[in-house]
């Protein structure tokens, strides 16, 4: 439909043929005296002179509250000062008489060109305005899901759009599991078909983004319709843009924005600043799944000896401390052995502290191994390794030592050049038992009984 064009004034002052000259120009016209229920684009005003009669037309101009609406008079007669007085009280341009009709509709269209775009600058700095104030609101989300809940949120907000979602697919690009859409907040982790989404599947296929500014005469939704005849979904959706969300170089979701048939099209400056807040988000979202994968590296190597795999001292003192609580409350006994190995300290001074170092790592790994499963290796200290045993009474433990200390002997550790045969001295304390009552004395027990004392004898 073409802009709307009221007119206010006297007719006779009119120029000969305006009305004719405006409907062939394609403009929609009225009268201004009738009564307006809509704000038109434009107001053009004729009139005799720049005097009471103007102040009267512009009297009803701003009686029906058209703020923003450009004034254009036009004057029939010869008054000198008159197009400077028509200025004065606010019109946006005037013309004096002769007045060309065909110069006229030029300038008229050429105004109307002009405020759609300023309107779609301001509308576009709007959009911006709300796109800054998302990135603040993505960035302060704690959990992945709740960014992608944000960005949606303001997306669907700052674009009054009809449809806005944020689609993760499947690894067969069939299916999309829905994080959030922005109509109804309600609905999330559900699976979505994509058949019913083309513009996604692509994007998802591409790594590009999709934008397609009218639906039915787009190439990709007219092949969907094909495939689907009746679908009354594409016929009511007059936009739509898939715009993927890439982290560490893959489609992690797509957000997609559909307007409805007779709204407002997506325009490609919105699609590109819609692709900036996407991919600001996608930048926040790789950011922290590097955070996660720190704090997962770091919290492994509270636990986990990086040389041989069994448990840190740190991690052997958690569970110890409620182990004992347990027996405590429920009775039964736990057993703590502390492992010393004495060719490890002579090649240590033979060949230099990495030399020890393949020997602890395959120890390490037999012990782990040999072990149940409720029971726990530590790397002690240095050389020395902790066994954590639970529901095990003294003479348990020491059937655990003496065959701890048979696999030892029986491996060959050929390969490694020892100075002399790997040989394992114990020191054995269990719980609960007179004089421990804390962690530390259940240690100190274990360690006084380790010095010189071989295999499968213990301090207990």
């Amino acid at each position: 439909m073409k802009e709307r064009v009221v007119l206010f004034g006297d007719s006779s002052s009119r120029p000969e043929g305006l009305v004719r000259a405006l409907a062939r120009a394609g403009f929609v016209l009225a009268e201004g005296e009738g009564n307006q229920s809509s704000q038109p684009d434009l107001v053009l005003v004729a009139v005799r002179n720049a005097d009471a009669e103007l102040e009267r037309a512009f009297g009803l101009v701003h009686e029906r509250r058209w703020f923003g609406v450009p004034v254009i008079v036009l004057l029939a007669g010869s008054e000198p000062g008159g197009i400077t007085r028509a200025l004065s009280l606010g019109a946006a341009d005037a013309v004096a008489a002769p007045v060309d009709l065909a110069e006229l509709c030029a300038r008229l269209e050429a105004r109307l060109r002009l405020r759609a775009e300023m309107q779609r600058a301001a509308g576009a700095g709007s959009l911006q305005a709300e796109l800054f104030h998302a990135i603040e609101e993505v960035a302060s989300a704690q959990r992945p899901d709740d960014m992608l809940e944000k960005l949606v949120r303001r997306l669907g907000a700052g674009l009054a759009a009809n449809h806005c979602a944020c689609l993760v697919p499947s690894a067969d690009g069939r299916y999309a599991r829905l994080v959030a859409v922005h109509e109804n907040p309600t609905l999330r982790d559900i699976t979505i078909d994509l058949f019913h989404y083309p513009e996604v599947v692509e994007a998802v296929v591409s790594c590009r983004t999709v934008h397609a500014p009218e639906v039915l005469r787009d190439a990709l939704f007219l092949a969907h319709l094909a495939q689907w005849p009746d679908s009354p979904q594409v016929r009511e959706i007059e936009s739509a843009a898939a715009v993927p969300l890439m982290t560490h170089r893959a489609v992690r979701a797509v957000i997609v924005i559909r307007t409805r048939r007779g709204d407002a099209p997506l325009t490609t400056e919105q699609v590109g600043l819609i692709e900036h807040l996407v991919n600001s988000t996608a930048a926040l979202l790789e950011r922290e799944d590097d955070r996660a994968d720190d704090a997962r590296r770091q919290g492994l190597s509270a636990v986990t000896d990086p040389l041989t795999g069994c448990a840190t001292l740190e991690a052997l003192d958690r569970r110890l401390r409620p182990e004992m609580e347990r027996v405590r409350r429920y009775g039964a006994s736990l057993s703590f052995v502390v492992l010393g190995v004495d060719v490890h300290r002579e090649l240590v001074a033979r060949a230099g502290p990495r030399a020890g170092e393949p020997f602890l790592a395959e120890l390490g790994d037999l012990l782990r191994t040999e072990v149940r499963s409720p029971d726990l290796v530590a790397r002690y200290d240095g050389d020395r390794f902790a066994l954590l045993l639970p529901c095990t009474g003294p003479e348990e433990a020491r059937a655990v030592i003496n065959r701890l200390s048979a696999r030892v002997q029986a491996l060959s550790w050929d390969h490694l050049a020892l100075p002399g045969r790997p040989r394992l001295s114990a020191g054995l304390a269990t719980f609960p038992q007179p004089g421990v009552t804390r962690v530390e004395e259940l240690l100190a027990a274990a360690e006084a009984g380790l010095a010189g004392l071989p295999a499968g004898r213990s301090a207990a």
